[in-house]
């Protein structure tokens, strides 16, 4: 017998959020009629879910509910197996819970190799990653190794990274952790700053919805049965 997860989406604060209306802009991203299931557990069925451009968009649940997957999904990392995920045209920053960079490279490095298999010149990068590490507090940090910095420094340095490319889209998954709280408040600004003057659009998941960014107006809850009666069969957020 087939096991089901809860999995319907709940939206908070969300006055524009429609039910069934022509969906007022081109998504970013888009979840259409999205099921995935893992062995046997169904995390997500019949999902769905538009992104539009420059919107916050806030993701909580308890663990197990689907929230990195939601992510992958969206970065086009893991197809669904039924249904549809639309990504957008242009570069995904994704910000992972660990911070997942390259050890042989420094700081400087790691967010240069991404900034150059975006195409950006390299003069340029160096530039760029320069002025992110500073932002982040790691300006005397620029030649330091993985090794070498803390896990608190290590996930600012994939912050800076992901905010390099100059995405279309970013995906954080619980991108403050190991953060003491001076510098989450940092960081935070920083970010929430360069969303705005970017217009990017934002997917961030958490299990403290005070680490939102300011510029959050939904915040999905992920872990209820979707009931058409209540929530109706889509959901798009701007």
């Amino acid at each position: 017998m087939e096991k089901s997860m809860n999995t319907a989406t709940g939206v908070e604060n969300s006055p524009e959020a429609g039910t069934g209306q022509a969906v007022p802009q081109t998504p970013v991203l888009a979840f259409e009629d999205v099921t995935m299931t893992y062995g046997g557990l169904r995390v997500f069925a019949h999902f769905n879910l538009w992104l539009l451009p420059g919107r916050v968009l806030g993701v909580r649940g308890p663990s197990g509910s689907g929230k990195s997957t939601l992510l992958k999904m969206a970065a086009g990392l893991i197809p669904p197996a039924e249904g549809r995920v639309t990504l957008p045209r242009g570069p995904i920053g994704y910000v992972f819970q660990e911070p997942r960079l390259i050890p042989w490279y420094t700081a400087l490095e790691n967010i240069c190799l991404a900034m150059t298999a975006c195409g950006h010149p390299k003069a340029a990068a160096r530039e760029t990653a320069a002025g992110l590490l500073s932002d982040m507090g790691l300006e005397s940090f620029e030649n330091h190794y993985p090794r070498q910095l803390s896990g608190g420094m290590n996930q600012r340095v994939s912050i800076a990274r992901a905010l390099a490319v100059k995405p279309v889209l970013l995906l954080l998954d619980e991108p403050f952790t190991g953060l003491d709280p001076a510098m989450k408040s940092r960081v935070r600004d920083n970010l929430s700053r360069v969303v705005s003057d970017q217009g990017i659009s934002v997917m961030h998941v958490t299990h403290d919805t005070r680490e939102l960014l300011p510029q959050t107006r939904e915040v999905v809850t992920l872990g209820q049965w979707h009931d058409p009666r209540r929530f109706g069969p889509t959901r798009y957020l701007g």
